[in-house]
């Protein structure tokens, strides 16, 4: 910076060097060259210095003009008055017009790809050079990975949710013959299998507790035993009843597999009270029935001692005058019932 170089005008003051007018003398120092204040319309020959290190060029000379931007000052030189920064440096292209097969090493590890010795390329990237490399020339990054298969490019091979739909499923010691990578604010790996590496599966369904019972003839403590139900979903015959509680299939057997020897002695002696029951099912019948009817008649007998003159509440409960123990099965029905009143 520099003081202005004034020259009286008739209507004010001009500065010879930047060429600023003024109708009062400035009190703001001079940049020495010549002040643009359009940006927009600045003459071709003239170029800024981060413009020219994005094409791996710095100027020989001075400034020759300038402009303000964000209250800073920018200085322009001229691009016929130029040279190359790193003679050794690879093609210089912009993020639109890079060759498709030209990779960052960021995007190298889409293909299991290490950056090689040599770029192919370059890119200004926030002040700094960002290398290209052609994924195909670059070593292989980690050994151990399948070969890299551009999505949709092996049909034979396929992912495991394409797998299913077949019902298919890779065996635990199957290994991927394959894989792709996709971006998902990170990158994803996908493997790919043939169908060859797989097992035939039967779709999954969902079953409930009755279908357990029925089916695989699991009482309430084996059931319980699964754990928490895969899914719960609201009751079709009607909404306020209690949600259904459903089991994978899947899950079910390979739970009935893993305990296949407890599970089978859990069927004898299941089979063993069936056989029993069988054998006395007029005499459990009969005896059931006598149950509901002694059920029946105590509750009936209950309501009779609340409408009973005998009958009193207390702190302890309900209590009888005549019948402080209570009644005996053999004296329902009470002979002693007076109605209150």
């Amino acid at each position: 910076m520099t003081n202005h170089k004034l020259k009286k005008l008739s209507a004010g003051w001009m500065c010879e060097l930047c060429q600023q007018q003024w109708k009062k003398k400035p009190r703001a120092k001079c940049p020495g060259v010549v002040w643009y204040d359009n940006p927009n319309h600045l003459p071709s020959h003239l170029i800024e210095a981060e413009q020219l290190a994005a094409q791996n060029l710095k100027p020989k000379g001075n400034a020759i003009g300038c402009l303000k931007r964000s209250k800073n000052w920018v200085w322009l030189f001229d691009s016929s008055d130029v040279e190359t920064i790193d003679p050794e440096l690879p093609p210089i292209y912009t993020w639109n017009n890079r060759p498709k097969d030209l990779k960052t090493p960021n995007q190298l590890y889409r293909y299991n790809r290490k950056p090689g010795d040599n770029p192919h390329g370059c890119i200004r990237h926030e002040g700094d050079w960002l290398f290209l490399y052609r994924w195909e020339e670059c070593p292989i990054d980690d050994e151990s990975l399948p070969p890299y298969r551009e999505y949709g490019t092996a049909p034979e091979l396929k992912t495991r949710s394409q797998l299913k739909k077949e019902n298919l499923v890779p065996r635990d010691d199957a290994k991927p013959r394959g894989f792709y990578r996709i971006w998902r604010e990170e990158w994803k790996t996908v493997w790919l299998y043939h169908a060859d590496d797989c097992d035939w599966e039967a779709p999954d369904n969902f079953l409930t507790k009755g279908t357990l019972r029925d089916r695989y003839l699991l009482s309430k403590s084996w059931i319980a035993r699964l754990g928490e139900p895969d899914l719960i979903r609201e009751n079709p015959h009607h909404k306020s009843w209690t949600p259904m509680q459903l089991y994978s299939r899947q899950r079910v057997e390979r739970f009935l597999a893993d305990h296949a020897e407890e599970y089978s002695q859990w069927l004898d002696e299941r089979d063993r009270y069936v056989a029993i029951f069988s054998a006395n099912r007029e005499a459990i019948a009969q005896g059931h029935e006598r149950y509901l009817e002694a059920k029946s008649k105590r509750k009936a007998q209950q309501q009779r001692c609340l409408r009973c003159a005998s009958g009193c509440a207390t702190r302890q409960g309900f209590l009888c005058a005549i019948y402080p123990m209570g009644l005996e099965d053999w004296q329902i029905p009470c002979d002693d019932f007076v109605a209150r009143g």
